[in-house]
């Protein structure tokens, strides 16, 4: 969250790391036929093909445990 914030307070250079390494944290959660995109400043897409809603859950899990993860 709050990407904006740490732009103006750290510059674009490492609010474009940050945004790097939450989006390999992320694809790392996912399978390769997985899609993981940006679509916003701090807002995520992620496409999950023939995927049941409890099995989209427990990825939604996973990411956020990975993003949890990160260690800045």
């Amino acid at each position: 969250d709050y990407f904006k914030r740490i732009n103006d307070s750290f510059g674009h250079l490492v609010g474009d790391e940050v945004i790097a390494r939450v989006a390999v944290a992320c694809q790392q959660a996912l399978r390769t036929r997985d899609a993981l995109g940006r679509t916003g400043g701090e807002e995520f897409l992620v496409v999950l093909p023939d995927t049941l809603l409890e099995a989209a859950v427990q990825v939604g899990e996973r990411l956020r445990a990975n993003v949890e993860a990160l260690r800045w």
